[in-house]
């Protein structure tokens, strides 16, 4: 690792070539932190480490105990997942917040995506998306490195896409500065992978 690691994450802006973003709920917010959301939160946050450099090295690999992990979710549970990836990306404290506060939060989030420093907290939004599916999206995949901790969802993926998926993730997740995890919706659950 490197200082331009570092510097090339904090320039770094949602990979779309990997992931589509959540789509905004039309209904009413819901509450901030519904019962159905917490085993998601809990297994996000689990083995994720503080993510500190020390302070005199900001191109250290960031402490981060299990960098790449995949949970399994019934197909029924779609709609719990798309409000939390709303949730824990912070798109539902900018859509509640007005203009200036949502300014506030993304100034603020940026400069904590700088303080190598600094210890993740499990309010600090992460990127979340629905993955892409196709051969330029696992050629993008393969060349994917977090800017932030990520949740990636899929559903409805072929199984030999799906493995190829896990291969990809498996093989440069030692290497992410930032954890992710992979969240399969419906179909067979993945080997090695927590049923949530």
């Amino acid at each position: 690792m490197s200082f331009s690691d570092w510097f090339t994450g904090l320039t770094a802006r949602f990979d779309a070539d990997v992931m589509r973003e959540p789509a905004a709920r039309a209904g009413p917010v819901a509450a901030p932190t519904p019962a159905g959301w917490v085993p998601l939160l809990d297994w996000c946050h689990s083995g994720a480490g503080d993510g500190r450099c020390p302070w005199w090295r900001p191109g250290a690999l960031p402490r981060v105990g299990q960098r790449f992990e995949v949970a399994w979710l019934d197909a029924s549970c779609a709609p719990v997942v798309a409000a939390f990836c709303l949730h824990l990306d912070g798109s539902e404290a900018l859509a509640a917040g007005g203009r200036l506060a949502g300014l506030l939060l993304r100034l603020r989030t940026k400069r904590d995506d700088a303080l190598w420093w600094r210890a993740r907290q499990r309010t600090d939004p992460w990127d979340c998306g629905h993955l892409r599916e196709g051969t330029a999206a696992l050629q993008a995949l393969a060349r994917f490195r977090p800017r932030r901790a990520t949740l990636m969802v899929v559903e409805g993926l072929p199984d030999d896409r799906l493995q190829a998926v896990l291969r990809i993730l498996r093989e440069h997740g030692a290497a992410y500065r930032h954890p992710v995890r992979l969240l399969v919706l419906g179909g067979e659950p993945p080997a090695g992978g927590r049923r949530l």
